[in-house]
């Protein structure tokens, strides 16, 4: 391992190469293989974007793709209902922060019923993270939707549904668990990449097109997978779609390009699941804030961005 190397875990609801499913996990996932600067010690998976059998195959399918087989993987929880409950993605993620101590960087890019699970069941689990990177929530429901509700076609408004754009679809999955994570009183820096930076970008047809020239098994793969998708984005007026959770990776590589705040932040289980409501901060509760990702620093960060992703997807 390169003292440059981050050492993660990612835990992810993968949809690339199922039809009508969120594509964004597939691409973070990819980006992050495809980076020296991440030394991965394991994927799990959760449900979401798919039930969690299709998603554990299709990320072991990727694994495959690209040669990397020797990357560890598990299955994790299949619904809600499955909180406080351990499988084979609990324990390994239990045991691999209990044998690395503050070396272990988690991203989640789904549902966080796996991550609160192995809260509860190893309750110094988070303080033994070295730091965890979210996608999830929103500080300014419906606004970044709100051009979806003209001419949107029935399929694609059936995926997301109003709920998940009330309270951002991860978070609304399991609003209890995302309040046990969230509102954890522990010192280990978290970064939470919400639908305000997350919408800030767009990939389109020319993107795809660039990502395809480069002509690799990879490639390849992407720029078949992911035109479905594209095109059902289309007709929300945007040209392309959001690649959500490929900013937790990249925020972590390129820190630099984005503004952020640190915010003391409660979640709703009841009235709005998932909603997250800013909180004002106590003298005694400096130390237990989140870094919210808010916005890019410049401009033309926006456009390095795009190039950045795309590069990596070869």
């Amino acid at each position: 391992m390169s003292e440059l190397q981050h050492r993660i875990i990612i835990d992810t609801d993968p949809g690339l190469g199922y039809r009508v499913a969120d594509v964004d996990d597939g691409l973070a996932l990819f980006f992050m293989l495809n980076s020296p600067e991440f030394l991965i010690e394991g994927i799990t998976t959760v449900y979401g974007n798919t039930k969690v059998d299709i998603g554990y195959k299709l990320a072991r399918y990727y694994l495959k793709l690209i040669d990397r087989k020797e990357i560890p993987l598990f299955k994790g929880s299949a619904s809600r209902n499955d909180l406080g409950k351990t499988n084979p993605a609990i324990e390994f993620l239990i045991q691999a922060i209990k044998e690395n101590p503050g070396e272990i960087i988690l991203i989640t890019l789904g549902p966080l019923t796996n991550i609160a699970t192995a809260a509860r069941l190893y309750p110094e689990v988070l303080d033994n993270i070295k730091e965890i990177i979210i996608m999830g929530g929103t500080l300014t429901p419906i606004t970044f939707f709100s051009a979806l509700f003209k001419g949107i076609d029935r399929r694609f408004y059936d995926k997301l549904s109003i709920k998940s754009m009330v309270s951002e679809f991860n978070f609304n999955n399991d609003p209890i668990a995302t309040k046990e994570i969230i509102e954890a009183q522990i010192s280990t820096p978290r970064y939470e990449c919400g639908l305000e930076i997350c919408t800030q970008m767009v990939i389109k047809k020319e993107h795809i097109r660039k990502i395809k020239s480069y002509n690799t098994p990879i490639s390849q793969f992407i720029s078949s997978q992911v035109l479905y998708w594209l095109n059902l984005w289309r007709l929300n007026g945007f040209g392309g779609f959001f690649p959500f959770d490929t900013f937790c990776p990249i925020y972590k590589l390129k820190p630099n390009w984005f503004n952020s705040a640190k915010l003391s932040l409660a979640v709703d289980t009841e009235k709005l699941p998932g909603k997250l409501n800013i909180l004002p901060i106590k003298r005694n509760n400096q130390d237990h804030r989140i870094n919210y990702i808010s916005s890019f620093k410049k401009e033309d960060y926006k456009e390095e961005f795009l190039d950045f992703l795309c590069t990596r997807l070869k």
